[in-house]
């Protein structure tokens, strides 16, 4: 959504709350962010316009992570790639708008870092997970936790199945270098091996993403709007929570709020 819209969207909402309708330009007593707060923190739960555009658009890159089958999905992949482009620092110049809003609002962009630190890898047969590039152990990626070895590693852009194998029911890592690594590197390559000791692929079950916002590990629009909201873990006022619960006219609770 265009910036200009968002604005007059919000100048319409701000018009017909504090004017009721009228011409004349009213005193807005409550700042908008307030405004936009949840009923129980003190606000009017009016919805941000922007963070909902925001996350109703992070749903695509949720769709396209998760899901494998879909001529929709074949479509965006011929056209523009993989989920993953959206994490390139920019996009191509012949990409539509909507594909430069999604990357814009949850691609590797200062504004858009916020939906990677909400997801996390489960790990399956480990076809889609990349070792060094992806955050599948901890909060950063391996090649970021480790750059000396990410230097000199043969294994840049592959997936966990293709550096290593099974023998009977044990995964063994496959891990080459472009040269012998120096003493001091060899300490690094053993912090290294001893993170890969403890997390490996499992058979039979696929890769996937968990939503960490929600229990069940699945995007919603609502915990992703409460995320950008900064209104997902609690915050609730006990005296705006009776105040709504008055049995008094609407604007009445409202007048009071201010």
């Amino acid at each position: 959504m265009p910036k200009s819209v968002e604005k007059e969207l919000i100048k319409i909402q701000r018009n017909f709350l504090w004017g009721w309708g009228s011409e004349v330009k009213k005193i807005a007593w409550v700042s908008w962010e307030n405004i936009c707060k949840p009923k129980e923190m003190g606000g009017l739960g009016i919805r941000d316009i922007g963070n909902f555009n925001t996350a109703l658009l992070a749903k695509w890159k949720w769709r396209l992570g998760v899901e494998d089958h879909g001529v929709w999905k074949q479509i965006l992949d011929s056209k523009y790639g993989s989920w993953r482009v959206l994490n390139e620092a920019n996009t191509s110049r012949a990409a539509s708008k909507w594909w430069k809003d999604i990357h814009k609002v949850c691609g590797n962009t200062e504004s858009g870092r916020w939906f990677d630190n909400c997801i996390e890898w489960v790990i399956g047969e480990g076809k889609k997970v990349k070792l060094w590039e992806d955050k599948w152990i901890g909060e950063e990626s391996l090649c970021h936790k480790f750059p000396r070895l990410y230097s000199i590693s043969e294994c840049k852009g592959k997936s966990l199945q293709e550096v290593g194998h099974w023998e009977e029911n044990e995964w063994i890592w496959d891990l080459t270098w472009r040269r012998q690594r120096l003493l001091w590197e060899t300490v690094l390559e053993e912090q290294f091996l001893q993170i890969l000791i403890n997390r490996s692929p499992t058979k039979g079950n696929p890769d996937m993403w968990k939503w960490k916002e929600e229990g069940e590990g699945i995007y919603t629009v609502r915990s992703a709007y409460n995320r950008l909201q900064g209104t997902r873990d609690g915050g609730e006022n006990r005296v705006f929570e009776i105040l709504w619960k008055m049995r008094v006219p609407p604007k009445v609770n409202a007048w009071v709020n201010r």
